[in-house]
């Protein structure tokens, strides 16, 4: 099947790592024999000027996958969650002009979130005839203001009532965007590249620290707390004072971001926290390597790749009730804090010390394998691709 992907946000120059799980998705589906081509547009207001005019993205290639993407000024950006939809939409159309002038050589459309993506897949189902599917990642729409409310909720509905398949990444994702269309929505994870990340020995070794590692990419001073980095150094300091032989390493802090280092001298931990800049996934795993425990709090994560990815290698994980984490953690994997407060971090970094010694790191796991892994995921996704055509075709509409 050809399939053109596009993403709601992508790597760029600065952050390569950025929406990793929609490039994992494309190479997938890629080597599952599939034709899969990827479409991005970047989308600049006045703020980012300088970035417009020096833009520095570029096609590529990703594992065989190709990336075709381009620019789009957008001088007057609207506030809130719609942002640049309408901008980044006409800059897609604008793409797939360029690059495909003659035809549109795909059969079905897969766009990753419905605000900005699913708009821009609903515009080129529209202009050409192709059935288009929606994954659903986030449901942050519903933070919008009142005000934008009522606007955001009909792109939402627009998009996800007009695609030929609805899927969300997990069970509690799919019990919010219900509500939003009378589809059927799928439940279908992100993939887990499971083979790349080797299970290590987890043997506790009282006579060096035991470390902690998060994982969270801070491209602004404003994701700290949505990364719960300020209570995870609040619950640190307290389960410090009390073990002082543990080490706390955040990874993801570009240097431009000093609200963390601050944080970390103003809880006296200088000589317990070290501050990592963002890591590529294979410097990632070196770091997982000498890692005890995984911990991230995040206040909303769409999915909770990281936690995956963590599990993978064998390392219990500390997070809170986001995402996945309910269909994955239990007390054989880690902790779940169901309060945001330094003292149930705190409980949680001991449970989690006290008992490291009874985590299964092959069960960990195996409990990745069993939901998440390529053989699986690309299955599923294969299944809804066939679906979405065979229902298009069904309801009559005009298919390539």
């Amino acid at each position: 099947m050809r399939v053109l992907m596009i993403p709601s946000f992508f790597r760029n120059t600065e952050y390569r790592s950025s929406g990793s799980f929609f490039t994992d998705q494309a190479i997938l589906m890629q080597e599952r024999g599939h034709t899969v081509s990827i479409i991005y547009a970047d989308t600049y207001s006045i703020k980012y000027i300088g970035d417009y005019l020096n833009y520095k993205e570029y096609d590529e290639i990703l594992s065989g996958v190709p990336v075709h993407r381009d620019k789009a000024f957008t001088p007057f950006k609207r506030k809130g969650f719609l942002g640049n939809q309408r901008r980044f939409v006409r800059c897609c159309l604008k793409i797939v002009k360029k690059n495909y002038p003659n035809q549109f050589p795909f059969d079905i459309i897969h766009a990753q979130n419905c605000v900005w993506a699913g708009a821009a897949a609903r515009a080129l189902s529209e202009r050409y005839g192709v059935p288009y599917v929606v994954t659903e990642h986030s449901s942050m729409y519903e933070l919008a203001t009142e005000k934008d409310l009522a606007l955001v909720r009909k792109n939402v509905q627009l998009a996800l009532d007009g695609a030929s398949g609805v899927i969300c990444v997990s069970d509690k994702l799919r019990s919010v965007v219900q509500k939003y269309t009378s589809n059927e929505i799928l439940v279908i994870g992100n993939v887990v590249d499971v083979q790349s990340y080797s299970l290590i020995d987890r043997k506790m070794n009282k006579e060096k620290p035991f470390v902690f590692t998060s994982v969270a990419f801070l491209q602004t001073e404003n994701r700290i707390k949505l990364k719960g980095i300020d209570l995870l150094i609040q619950g640190f300091q307290r389960f410090a004072e009390k073990n002082p032989n543990a080490i706390l390493k955040i990874i993801g802090v570009p240097k431009k971001i000093t609200m963390v280092s601050e944080l970390v001298l103003a809880a006296g931990l200088k000589d317990k926290v070290q501050i990592i800049e963002p890591l590529d996934r294979e410097k990632i795993f070196e770091e997982y390597k000498k890692t005890n425990c995984f911990v991230l709090l995040g206040k909303y994560e769409t999915f909770g790749l990281v936690y995956a990815e963590a599990m993978a290698t064998g390392l219990p994980v500390i997070a809170t009730d986001v995402g996945i984490v309910s269909e994955i953690i239990s007390d054989a994997s880690g902790e779940i804090c169901k309060e945001r407060t330094p003292e149930c971090v705190e409980n949680a970094l001991l449970n989690v010390y006290l008992k490291y010694q009874q985590y299964n790191p092959h069960e960990l796991r195996q409990t990745i394998t069993s939901r998440y892994s390529k053989e699986i995921v690309g299955k599923q996704i294969e299944d809804a691709y066939i679906r979405a055509v065979h229902s298009d075709i069904n309801d009559g509409r005009k298919t390539k």
